[in-house]
């Protein structure tokens, strides 16, 4: 149950927290759920776990049911808090808590100095944003227009919450987290692994996970493509030798951990080292250059990158070669180390990274079939040559091509460029056919 110091929740030690999410839009396809999955996320990390979970439509009796159904310690309640005449959420808990719907001024003035912030008349139907059940607790927001609540029913708590992902997860790390329980003494780490599968994944380091989890560590896999995420929960001496003993195994694979992904990772590397990086793009559309200033401070190691889908634009910004476009196409390990080595000597980078593919779903070949993504990665000692062929929709190819291409870059910064092959001299990607390659046209 819930314990208190002076009228205020302090902290858990329910045995169950369940998630009642409201909108029609969940039941018919047409959104997917992320709200129960950040919940149920935030649990484990706290070494305890989501009970139950139910997706139910905008209709006020139904709410009143589902809320009256509910028997868990803790109801985490999500959508329905907006203006609109489907908005319902407030009306239900009005009933279910055998109240009326009372104006909160605090709740008011939130929204009408948002409004005013952003020189938008306030319209009168986003006065119901005001309007929470009497006797129930405002959770005051710092994003979007409407509050939180809570209700209190003999020592059971219901938070209702917005429903829109980002607003609900800004309630979860305010007002709900704080409340999990806290395993004493124990860590945790998140680590991130690119370039092989779960299943594959899980096998290579079946025996060390298995040591680990007979002394007391708690292991959880998720493939949140294009990475593989491992967490480790448990006491820190055993975290700590855990990971050792996995990236034993796995480093060439390790991309990224905790609150420093893989974009991170190599903006610290090129800061460190007073490199810099460039980009040359043509089927992610700049998404490679969109993961890299991700990373507050980019501009100290990126401060330009080319995207470049017409063969004229690779010819005239990057100086791909008419001929080798002619004699090998876009989509060629040929025309995309001259795009990365041109982008490299235009923008006088350290390195230099450019893709060219076939995202789909059209424009595919017998020879070429969606999905075929050439890599280059022009450095100071030459240009790295990959090729991938990528599975999934056109959002996929574009995500894994974006990410493999950042990889590539980690492995040269650590040291391990021999996992990229051979790099090919300048002087033989700028020839007239372009670097010899047998069979990879």
């Amino acid at each position: 149950m819930v314990r208190r110091q002076r009228g205020r929740d302090i902290s858990l030690t329910m045995a169950t927290v369940e998630i009642i999410c409201i909108g029609s839009e969940l039941l018919d396809g047409s959104v997917r759920d992320a709200n129960a999955a950040a919940l149920g996320a935030a649990l484990a990390s706290h070494g305890t776990q989501l009970d139950n979970a139910r997706f139910i439509g905008d209709a006020v009796d139904v709410i009143e049911e589902a809320l009256r159904d509910a028997r868990a310690d803790l109801v985490v309640v999500c959508g329905g808090l907006g203006p609109t005449v489907d908005d319902v959420t407030r009306d239900a808990a009005a009933r279910f808590s055998k109240s009326e719907l009372a104006l909160v001024p605090e709740a008011l003035e939130h929204l009408e100095s948002r409004f005013a912030a952003r020189g938008r008349a306030m319209t009168p139907n986003n006065l119901r944003q005001a309007m929470l059940p009497a006797g129930s607790t405002m959770l005051p927001t710092e994003v979007g227009t409407a509050p939180g609540f809570k209700i209190d029913r003999g020592g059971r708590l219901f938070y209702f919450l917005p429903g829109v992902p980002h607003e609900f997860r800004w309630f979860l790390e305010r007002f709900l987290e704080p409340l999990f329980p806290e395993p004493v003494g124990w860590t945790r780490r998140l680590l991130q692994f690119h370039g092989l599968g779960e299943s594959a994944l899980e096998t290579e380091i079946a025996d060390v996970i298995e040591d680990a989890t007979t002394r007391g560590l708690v292991v959880g896999y998720r493939a949140a493509y294009p990475v593989i995420e491992l967490k480790l929960t448990g006491e820190p001496d055993l975290v700590a030798e855990t990971r050792e003993l996995v990236l034993g195994r796995l480093a060439a694979h390790w991309v990224g951990e905790d609150d420093t992904p893989l974009p991170a990772r190599l903006g610290q590397l090129l800061l460190d080292r007073g490199e810099t990086i460039t980009t040359a793009e043509s089927c992610t559309a700049g998404g490679i250059a969109a993961l890299l200033t991700e990373v507050s401070g980019s501009s100290a190691w990126f401060g330009r990158g080319w995207v470049t889908y017409a063969n004229d634009a690779k010819a005239e910004e990057l100086g791909v070669l008419d001929s080798v476009l002619l004699a090998h196409g876009a989509v060629s390990p040929q025309t995309v180390c001259q795009m990365a080595a041109g982008a490299r000597r235009r923008a006088r980078t350290t390195y230099a990274v450019a893709v060219s593919g076939i995202a789909g779903p059209s424009g595919g070949t017998p020879q070429k079939p969606v999905g075929t993504v050439h890599f280059g990665l022009a450095t100071p000692i030459g240009v790295y040559h990959r090729h991938v062929r990528f599975h999934g929709d056109r959002q996929s190819v574009r995500a894994g091509t974006a990410f493999t291409s950042l990889a590539m870059l980690l492995s040269v910064l650590q040291g391990r460029p021999s996992e990229l092959g051979a790099a090919h001299r300048e002087e033989d990607v700028w020839a007239e056919g372009g670097i010899d390659l047998q069979g990879a046209g």
